[in-house]
């Protein structure tokens, strides 16, 4: 850790200062993001197993379980998913220090908080896969996970396109 000497005391520098905050903005979105995600499957799995229940327009929440990736690809494939899941959160964390705007900090912290939510369903239901469950009819059923993924991936590009204006 570097220091600085500053009227006598030593503080820590501001660079260590900058990327330990990062670390504490993105783990902390992901951390929401995880603990939101597994609330809503717990009562999804315990309120939707007796049926589907329409909530308004197009909208349903629907028990569904998912054994593969996004729009069910990769079905069967568990292993090579968790893994794949596993090193996008590693790749994004030593990524984290170089973040420069709040778009790739949220962007981040909703993409490991997503990834790494969809892995714990996968470890935790293993015979069932993920636990998906909003329903628009018009679209694939999906989670708090899953949407957080996409706006986590989409933020990241917007953030990648600001920083090269």
């Amino acid at each position: 850790m570097l220091l600085v000497k500053a009227e006598g005391y030593p503080v820590v520098a501001r660079h260590q200062t900058r990327i330990y905050l990062l670390y504490v903005k993105v783990f902390s979105i992901a951390l929401s993001v995880i603990l939101l995600d597994q609330v809503t499957k717990a009562l999804a799995v315990r309120v939707l197993s007796k049926g589907p229940i329409h909530v308004f327009g197009p909208l349903s929440l629907t028990l569904l379980y998912n054994s593969g990736i996004a729009f069910g690809l990769a079905k069967g494939m568990s292993d090579v998913v968790i893994l794949l899941a596993v090193l996008i959160v590693l790749f994004i964390g030593f990524r984290v220090s170089k973040a420069s705007s709040n778009w790739s900090i949220v962007g981040s912290g909703l993409l490991m908080g997503g990834a790494i939510s969809n892995v714990i369903d996968r470890l935790i239901r293993p015979h069932f896969g993920v636990v998906d469950f909003i329903d628009f009819k018009f679209w694939p059923v999906f989670n708090l996970a899953d949407a957080s993924i996409v706006i986590g991936v989409v933020m990241l590009v917007f953030a990648s396109f600001k920083s090269h204006e």
